[in-house]
């Protein structure tokens, strides 16, 4: 009975090994299989980064080019926000600008370090992203850098507009 429970031990212990065995083998082939696809996978990537790059340099001639047909002389991207002619949000003349100038729904107000480091001036034209050409005619308070503040009649107006990123380029006429 012991050879019988010895050679029974033996097949079940071979048995066993090529069970591992294979199993081995089949995580050696998924192994192979996922490394084939990220490799695949990382050659998409540089496919897709190299037309990335390409349309952002296309972009960019095209903006250069544009720039210099219509006359921008600077284009900055700031915080852009709206304001309304309440006193909370102005000083005690809601109508009345920083230049002593009617206010409009033109009118947009220019952070104080824009009209120093990048020369813009009062009766300036600018282009704003997604909202047109409005007119330089108000300064924001002195702890805002980097904004342009919208004027608009209404505050729900204003309100719904909220704060946004966007290009600001300062135009040539």
């Amino acid at each position: 009975m012991t050879i019988w429970k010895g050679i029974i031990l033996y097949f079940i212990t071979v048995i066993l090994m090529l069970i591992y065995v294979n199993g081995v083998k089949h995580r050696v082939a998924a192994t192979e299989k996922l490394l084939a696809q990220s490799i695949k996978n990382e050659e998409v990537i540089k496919g897709l980064a190299a037309k990335m790059i390409s349309t952002v340099e296309t972009t960019n001639s095209e903006l250069i080019a544009t720039r210099k047909k219509i006359g921008l002389r600077d284009v900055i991207k700031v915080i852009v926000t709206a304001y309304s002619p309440r006193i909370i949000e102005t000083d005690d003349t809601p109508f009345k600008t920083a230049f002593m100038r009617h206010v409009d729904e033109n009118t947009v107000a220019i952070s104080r370090n824009i009209l120093q480091e990048r020369g813009w001036t009062a009766g300036d034209k600018v282009w704003i992203e997604g909202v047109g050409i409005k007119t330089i005619g108000d300064l924001m308070n002195k702890r805002y850098n980097d904004r342009v503040d919208i004027f608009y009649y209404n505050t729900t107006q204003a309100r719904r507009f909220g704060k946004q990123e966007r290009y600001v380029a300062l135009l040539n006429f």
